[in-house]
């Protein structure tokens, strides 16, 4: 065994996201952060916060993750250009407590400051939470081992390779013993955040048409959405040196495998699992440098049209395409989210139709895919993607002109299940 407990993938998440439109959050971050469902946010706090914006988007967005928070500016300095203690306790107060943002797990110091000074501070707030009854870790930057993907290895963020190079990075971490993988930035900065420079370290772009997807972005969100912690994880050996293996086991006996393939070459791999018992159903997602799987608004690539074969003492066989990241996964549940039957559509105010419906009752819906048909017979029309989004309704802006249109909505939940 490598390790007994890692968390999983995150992301870093600026405060500026509450300039977002409701439309801008339901149709882009919210969706695509509730489909990745990643383990934890380290979301930056400043005392300038607009509490009415950045609330309901921490509740809308990054429920179901743990939040790392960290203040990003000073006010009421007591030690060496550090916060006031009792100042951020009473921020966090206020945001358990008032606000009901029930996730917030840890508060991260993000000041250089001398390790004297640090650990008096994190000693302060910790016994400042305590006395509140708030159950926040403290500690003085990311917890300790975490790996962060930074500026300098995501220089060639906008290259297939970099996803890559962040499915290794993520195996070495979990390997080393790392709690968790934080990522680069969920979103580019706006220009007004970053004075014009570069590079843009986002998966994906900020304001750009359509919050354009960067290859790293189907890389990351594979991982993200499939290694759920906490995991125990045991080292993959291969023969070839250049294809390297993580087996991960979590709670109630469920396993996801990673595999590296960095050869030019396709093989057929087989992972000996020695009395293993692996509930679910078996799934293969793959990131392939050399043909990513870019989508207009971010769903996740599905998984491969074959079946892993799981034998009861051998294993897992499983095809490892070129210069790949392979995510073998068991999904607990295969059951898609029940139809839904009947939208509204009407004109929407600035041209365009809005389309409406009823919310599917299934709990673990994560969001809904819409499609323009050209016939109302789904199996047989021609599909044209308007958008996906967590709200329940959609404008499609460009509905072709002079003929009638129709439309299906797909309801699809955390584990891809939808009716076809």
């Amino acid at each position: 065994m490598a390790q007994e407990a890692f968390l999983g993938v995150g992301f870093r998440v600026s405060a500026h996201l509450a300039e977002l439109t409701p439309r801008e959050v339901n149709e882009v971050f919210a969706k695509r952060w509730r489909e990745m469902s990643p383990s934890h946010a380290l979301v930056t706090h400043t005392w300038s916060w607009d509490w009415q914006r950045v609330v309901p988007l921490l509740k809308t967005m990054l429920q179901g993750s743990e939040i790392w928070l960290v203040t990003v500016d000073k006010s009421g300095a007591t030690l060496a250009d550090a916060p006031d203690p009792a100042k951020v306790a009473g921020m966090l107060d206020r945001l358990v407590k008032k606000e009901g943002v029930k996730n917030v797990t840890r508060y991260c110091l993000d000041n250089a400051l001398p390790a004297e000074n640090a650990g008096r501070f994190c000693d302060e707030l910790s016994a400042k939470l305590k006395a509140l009854g708030l159950k926040i870790a403290v500690s003085p930057g990311l917890p300790a081992g975490t790996v962060a993907l930074g500026e300098d290895k995501a220089a060639s963020v906008t290259e297939p390779e970099s996803g890559m190079l962040f499915a290794e990075t993520a195996m070495d971490a979990i390997l080393a013993k790392a709690p968790a993988v934080t990522c680069m930035s969920f979103a580019d900065l706006p220009p007004v955040l970053t004075g014009g420079r570069g590079p843009e370290l986002g998966i994906f772009e900020w304001k750009k048409p359509d919050f354009k997807t960067r290859p790293p972005y189907y890389a990351a969100a594979i991982l993200a959405k499939y290694i759920r912690g906490p995991v125990k994880a045991y080292p993959a050996t291969c023969r070839n040196p250049k294809v390297k293996g993580v087996f991960l086991r979590g709670k109630h006996g469920w396993a996801t495998a990673l595999i590296v393939n960095r050869t030019n070459e396709r093989f057929m791999s087989q992972l000996h699992l020695t009395n293993m018992g692996l509930p679910g159903d078996k799934r293969h997602y793959v990131y392939r440098a050399g043909d990513v799987p870019m989508h207009p608004f971010g769903d996740i690539q599905p998984c491969e049209d074959h079946r892993v074969h799981a034998g009861k003492r051998v294993g897992w066989h499983i095809p490892l395409p070129p210069n790949s990241l392979s995510v073998m996964h068991c999904v607990p549940d295969t059951e898609p989210p029940e139809q839904i039957r009947f939208i509204d559509v009407s004109e929407a105010n600035g041209g365009g139709n809005q389309l409406k419906w009823d919310p599917v009752v299934d709990r673990d819906v994560s969001y809904y895919r819409v499609l323009r048909m050209n016939m109302p017979r789904f199996k047989f029309a021609r599909k044209t993607p308007i958008g996906s989004t967590i709200a329940t309704q959609i404008i499609d802006a460009n509905p072709p002109k002079g003929k009638k249109a129709y439309y299906a909505v797909i309801a699809v939940d955390h584990y891809d299940n939808y009716i076809q």
